[in-house]
């Protein structure tokens, strides 16, 4: 099946190198136009793309019965194409200072990525559309933001991919339409008491009337802002060195090179609390640290939130920024992942979110049969078909099949007694969407781990030997 639509979203997911042959895919649906079409597309690029498929949907219990026909929607969809639903219901909305748009999105994607992790999917794709993107960027500029905002919505985090980044809701809707799709209205779309929903009806629709190609223009926007900071990043990296670093579960930033350049220590102070801390960065709190950094002490507070904590200290006798998570609060899912194609040559990887370097190589039986069993290395034998795997740190639900059965990751991690920082900075190696092996180094305390499906038999022909220097 083909059709110029299609044919632009597959251009789109490979120029993004957002989905690989052989990724399980799974498709959020909320049962709305979007999510609906999102599933459409991916039903018709299925075997293009050479992937598997599965349904996600949340029913909120907010809209009583009108919520348990959205999932009665999904579920038929999902039956009549063959492919497996998964629907979890959410509890009632707990408040506390969090707002209900923001609680049932973190609830969303914290059990998409539970799902994800039992049931062996690669990938999470959602359906959000260029004008998603266009109201996203307005409600940072109204709120105030700087570059790293003006990027926008991304389209590809860790598993998760959003393939109609590059369509209109307009052009979704005629889609739907011309291939009589149905789907379900959720009237709280049209409540302009939500603030998105005020910016996309009252701000958006008013602007569309003279310049239709608004949302185009203002997502062309984000993919500047992206391609600069992206330069930026590698212009700093280049100018200034290796600034910031990890150490004892903390991040720290060398002062010394950046004296005198406050926008870039501001840039690189962003950077590691947005990156290593999954906090909000906002003007007040670099500001604040910026001007309490100009006090002569060698060692003082700059900054104090109930999340993290900054200050001013010495680290090997240079002076640093020393940034750690607030003792007693828990890290709330500082994730990090990155895909490496395979290769018949060795593969250096460096996450720069803990500082291990990870060292990927064909190897044969007899390095294997040599050199196995070494403290920081595993050796995993793939099937051909795999072109790629990916390293990443732990993901709600994850399970590693060891020889006596299936083991949560978690369980691993409590059993050795881990803290925090050494959970989340322990890299796992994704293959075929199923972990493969877990390679923690010599500093954590637990030892390497090889999934019982990947283990090196006589006669495996595609051998990779992985080793981590943290």
């Amino acid at each position: 099946m083909s059709s110029p639509l299609y044919d632009r979203i597959h251009d789109f997911i490979r120029a993004r190198a957002l989905l690989e042959t052989g990724d399980r895919v799974l498709v959020c649906a909320s049962a709305g136009k979007d999510s609906m079409a999102l599933l459409d597309v991916l039903l018709a690029l299925r075997e293009r793309c050479a992937i598997g498929l599965g349904i996600f949907h949340v029913n909120h219990g907010v809209r009583g019965a009108e919520s348990d026909t959205d999932e009665s929607h999904v579920r038929e969809r999902a039956k009549g194409e063959g492919i497996e639903a998964h629907v979890v219901r959410m509890g009632p909305f707990p408040g506390g200072g969090i707002s209900f748009e923001d609680y049932a999105r973190e609830f969303r994607y914290r059990e998409a990525g539970r799902i994800a992790g039992e049931h062996g999917y690669s990938k999470i794709a959602t359906a959000h559309s260029m004008d998603d993107q266009a109201e996203t960027l307005l409600m940072r500029i109204f709120f105030g933001t700087g570059i790293h905002g003006l990027c926008g919505i991304a389209s590809r985090r860790g598993k998760i991919v959003r393939p109609l980044l590059c369509v209109s809701a307009q052009e979704i809707y005629a889609h739907l339409e011309q291939r009589a799709i149905r789907w379900r209205e959720d009237a709280t779309n049209a409540d302009t008491a939500y603030f998105r929903n005020f910016v996309r009806h009252e701000i958006l629709g008013r602007v569309r009337e003279r310049l239709p190609e608004v949302s185009r223009a203002l997502a062309e926007l984000g993919d500047r802002a992206r391609e600069n900071e992206g330069m930026l990043r590698g212009l700093i990296d280049e100018r200034f060195g290796p600034i910031r670093f990890r150490a004892d579960g903390a991040s720290y930033i060398r002062l010394a090179p950046v004296a005198g350049k406050e926008a870039v220590l501001r840039w690189t102070l962003a950077a590691v609390i947005r990156e290593d801390f999954a906090e909000f960065v906002h003007g007040g709190m670099l500001a604040e640290i910026c001007r309490n950094l100009g006090s002569e002490k060698t060692h003082g507070s700059l900054y104090r939130s109930d999340a993290i904590s900054v200050q001013k200290t010495v680290f090997d006798g240079e002076p640093v920024i020393r940034i750690d998570r607030v003792a007693g609060r828990e890290e709330k899912g500082r994730e990090w992942e990155y895909l490496v194609p395979l290769t018949d040559t060795p593969v250096t990887v460096e996450i720069r979110e803990t500082g291990a370097v990870v060292l990927i190589e064909p190897a044969d039986e007899a390095r294997y049969t040599a050199t196995r069993g070494e403290t920081g290395s595993i050796f995993i034998a793939l099937p051909d078909e795999i072109r790629y795997i990916s390293i990443r740190n732990r993901r709600p639900g994850d399970r590693v099949r060891l020889e006596f059965g299936n083991k949560k990751v978690k369980d691993l991690y409590i059993e050795n007694k881990l803290d925090t920082v050494r959970k989340n900075d322990i890299p796992l190696i994704i293959a075929g969407g199923r972990i493969a092996g877990i390679l923690p180094g010599r500093k954590s305390g637990l030892r390497e781990r090889v999934s019982s499906d990947f283990f090196v038999h006589p006669g495996s022909k595609r051998i990779l030997a992985l080793s981590v220097q943290n």
